[in-house]
C-alpha cells in the first residue's frame, strides 16, 4: 500500500493503538456499543422478558454486542485506518483476513456494515462499503452483479459481457462514493476455478477481474476467508504484493484471553444478576464446550440465556449450561457441564 505521506510519518498508527494485551481482558470492558437498550428489569419485569416478543428483542441486544479481543480490534482498526487513508493513497490497498469458521471474519463483515451504513436519499445511493459473500457457484458475471446490486443496480446478467459489467461496477463505485469492497469466504474463488485456472495463478478469471476492477476504482479491497486463501493469494505475485497485511482470528487457547472473553461475554447478558463465569472448573467447561471457537461459545451461552429467561432466572446457572450443549454441543463427547452444580 503507497501512501502519500512526508517522509517519516507514521500512517498505521502504534501497535497500542491496534490491539490491547490479553491480560487487559480481565479488566476492561472489551465491548462495541450497541444501539439497543440492555433490557434488564426486575420483579414484574422478569415475567415481561419471558414472553416471546420480549425475548426476540433481549436475544438481538446479545447478538448484536461484540467483543473486542485484540485480533478482532485489530482487524476492525486496520480496515478503519485504510478507509480513512484511501482517498490520500496512490495505492489504497487491502487486507487479508484468516480464519477458520466462527472465529469472526462474517461477524468483522457486519460490524463495518453497521459502522459504515449505506444511505440513501432522493438525490444519491451513497455505499461506502459493498460486502458480498463468494459462493462456490460464482463466475466473473456473478460476482459483478452481485456488487451491481448493493449499488443500486440490477443488470441482466445474460445482456451485457463481464467487460461491460466490469464498467458499470467501477463507475457504480465512483456514483456510490464506495471505499471498501469486502469480499467474505473468498478462499471460494479455488472452488470457482479449478477448470480454468493457471497454475501459477490459482484464483483464476474472477481473481483476474478482482484485479482489474482493483487497478481501476481505487477502493481499498478486504478478503476474508479461511486459511487456504493465503495460499491462493501467495500463488500470485500481484496480489500478495498488493495485499500483503493479514490479521489472523483463530480459535482461543486456554488461557487468560480466553477467560478475558468468557468474562465480557458474561457481563454483556441482559439479565438483572451477575453471572460469574471466573470459577476455574467452570471456565474449563466452557472451553471444553467450545474448542476455544468464538461462535461456539457464543451460541451457547445464547442458549442457555433463552433457558435462564424462560425460567425467570436473575442468572444465567449451570444447569442452563448443561442443557444448552445438549442443544449445541459435540454429542460425540461428554458433556462438561455435568459434574458442575450450581452450589
Amino acid at each position: 500500500m503507497t501512501f502519500l505521506t512526508s517522509p517519516g510519518s507514521n500512517v498505521m498508527g502504534s501497535t497500542n493503538q491496534l490491539g490491547t494485551a490479553a491480560a487487559d481482558l480481565l479488566t476492561k470492558s472489551l465491548f462495541i456499543e450497541s444501539p439497543h437498550t440492555n433490557p434488564t428489569g426486575t420483579g414484574a419485569e422478569k415475567e415481561e422478558l419471558a414472553r416471546p416478543e420480549s425475548l426476540r428483542g433481549t436475544l438481538d441486544y446479545f447478538d448484536s454486542r461484540a467483543v473486542l479481543t485484540p485480533s478482532f480490534k485489530h482487524a476492525l482498526d486496520a480496515i478503519k485506518q485504510l478507509i480513512h487513508f484511501a482517498p490520500y493513497a496512490t495505492e489504497p490497498g487491502g487486507l487479508l483476513v484468516i480464519a477458520t469458521g466462527g472465529c469472526g471474519k462474517t461477524f468483522l463483515r457486519r460490524k463495518l456494515l453497521e459502522l459504515y451504513p449505506p444511505s440513501d436519499t432522493l438525490y444519491e445511493l451513497v455505499v461506502p462499503i459493498v460486502a458480498v459473500e463468494m459462493d462456490s457457484s460464482y463466475d466473473e458475471k456473478d460476482l459483478l452483479v452481485d456488487i451491481l446490486v448493493q449499488c443500486g443496480e440490477h443488470p441482466n446478467k445474460r445482456a451485457f459481457t463481464a467487460n461491460e459489467l466490469e464498467d458499470k461496477v467501477v463507475s457504480a463505485f465512483a456514483r456510490a462514493s464506495t471505499t471498501l469492497l469486502f469480499i467474505d469466504e473468498a478462499n471460494r474463488l479455488d472452488t470457482t476455478t479449478k477448470r480454468v485456472r493457471r497454475t501459477d495463478r490459482m484464483m483464476g478469471p474472477v481473481g483476474e477481474r478482482l484485479k482489474k476492477i482493483y487497478g481501476r476504482s481505487k477502493v481499498v479491497f478486504v478478503l476474508a476467508g479461511t486459511p487456504n486463501l493465503e495460499d491462493l493469494v501467495d500463488s500470485d505475485p500481484q496480489y500478495k504484493t498488493r495485499w500483503s497485511a493479514k490479521v489472523r482470528l483463530k480459535p482461543f487457547p486456554f488461557d487468560a484471553e480466553f477467560r478475558g472473553v468468557i468474562k465480557a461475554l458474561a457481563d454483556m447478558l441482559p439479565l438483572p444478576g451477575k453471572t460469574d463465569f471466573s470459577a476455574p472448573v467452570l471456565a474449563r467447561a466452557l472451553w471444553e464446550a467450545s474448542q476455544g471457537n468464538f461462535r461456539v461459545l457464543k451460541t451457547l451461552i445464547r442458549t442457555a440465556l433463552i433457558s435462564a429467561l424462560q425460567e425467570g432466572a436473575t442468572c444465567i446457572l449451570t444447569r442452563h449450561l448443561k442443557d444448552a450443549f445438549l442443544l449445541t454441543g459435540d454429542f460425540d463427547k461428554p458433556n462438561p457441564f455435568t459434574a458442575l452444580s450450581d452450589e
